[in-house]
């Protein structure tokens, strides 16, 4: 597990004496030298003291066995970072997802894949990783190595598609057809506030357990726009928050040309002072899929 080494300091200096760094390659140093020079080696455990002698020598990352107490730990201060699963799913459940994605992948521009949110090591070699956290897998990478994996394991799995996009448009070529600007503004910023929310009636409440409502929710105000942020974000699920005219139909037909399973709701009846029922059909759509997995 490839961690920024600033990161392994803010867990020390949150939970000091609570974990343990067994690095899985060596740490070597490189900076201007012909060849690199180790300072540690793999399988080693590192005192919690070294790891800022290794910053200060210029190491930014330490490739860590992986323990669930570390990445929880990691998706607790650094959740930008490091996203929660997106479910558990057993062995033959992957295999389903992954070829179904396969199937899908040859029909559609956006390619869909999953990662684990988890290492399984080479039972030959306990620094060997089978595959690694956060490493896409697509068909070809699970049939390499899916007959080294017990059929009964289950794995946290994270889907490549995360967040969503806020559609509404506010050009003057809406040319007030969907209200005025004034009323699309705020529609637009009713939306963003509902969405980033951390309760609704005194309950917690989460899109899905890896969406971060302050990094992955991104907004489009132009029509022209919408494809090129949903390609370049690989948004799950698009929201509009407006009426549906010739402007957002023409801007939905490129996104479903790139992407015949795109997913998309629309939003009309935004009211900042009763959320409840907005947030569970946003919640719906980004979880319902255009396609079977069988």
């Amino acid at each position: 597990m490839i961690v920024n080494i600033d990161d392994i300091l803010t867990l020390i200096d949150k939970n000091p004496a609570d974990f343990t760094f067994i690095p899985i390659e060596d740490i070597e140093l490189q900076q201007g030298r012909k060849q690199p020079v180790k300072i540690w080696n793999k399988g080693e455990k590192i005192p919690e003291e070294k790891i800022e002698s290794f910053r200060n020598n210029g190491v930014e990352y330490i490739d860590l066995k992986f323990s669930n107490s570390l990445y929880r730990m990691l998706v607790i201060y650094r959740p930008d970072r490091y996203k929660e699963p997106s479910t558990v799913k057993s062995f033959i459940e992957i295999d389903k997802i992954i070829n179904t994605f396969e199937s899908l992948n040859k029909m559609s521009k956006r390619k869909r894949y999953i990662s684990f949110m988890y290492e399984l090591y080479n039972k030959n070699d306990k620094y060997t990783p089978l595959f690694r956290f956060n490493e896409p897998i697509d068909y070809r990478k699970w049939n390499l190595i899916k007959r080294h994996i017990k059929k009964d394991t289950r794995l946290p799995i994270l889907y490549n598609e995360i967040g969503i996009i806020v559609f509404v448009d506010l050009t003057n070529n809406n040319n007030g057809k969907s209200g005025n600007y004034i009323e699309r503004f705020k529609k637009n910023v009713d939306l963003c506030s509902i969405l980033t929310q951390r309760k609704t009636d005194n309950v917690n409440f989460k899109i899905s357990s890896e969406f971060n409502r302050l990094t992955d929710i991104w907004t489009v105000n132009e029509p022209e726009r919408l494809l090129d942020t949903y390609i370049e974000r690989n948004a799950k699920l698009i929201v509009i928050g407006d009426k549906i005219n010739d402007a957002y139909k023409s801007a939905l037909l490129n996104v479903k040309k790139y992407d015949k399973y795109a997913r998309y709701i629309v939003a009309t009846d935004i009211n900042p002072n009763d959320t409840n029922e907005l947030l569970i059909n946003i919640k719906r759509a980004y979880h319902m899929n255009n396609y079977s997995i069988e």
